[in-house]
């Protein structure tokens, strides 16, 4: 089954991407790796990246790490917050 970002991205339906994201490498390295493929439809003209959101697992330096990748993303930080216990369920739309 496809990511629902993936899919929302390709059928249209996003027009601005935020990426969450903790100072974690292999967090950023996923983060680094979703741009990319943002880029390809990007060039389009109808989506871009309008930042990062900071959920911090509380690593050294994580929100002077994030602001700087933001910034060689040519985007910006637009949120922090602390890992909290309480998770979103999205509604499965693809079934």
């Amino acid at each position: 089954m496809e990511d629902l970002p993936c899919l929302c991205v390709r059928v249209g339906q996003a027009r601005e991407i935020y990426i969450v994201v903790s100072g974690e490498m292999m967090a950023m390295y996923v983060a680094n790796n979703t741009c990319k493929g943002i880029l390809k439809f990007a060039e389009t003209g109808r989506i871009r990246l309008a930042g990062l959101i900071c959920n911090s697992r509380k690593v050294n330096n994580e929100r002077e790490m994030i602001e700087n990748f933001a910034k060689k993303l040519g985007s910006q930080l637009q949120a922090a917050f602390a890992k909290s216990q309480i998770q979103v369920q999205i509604p499965n739309i693809l079934k």
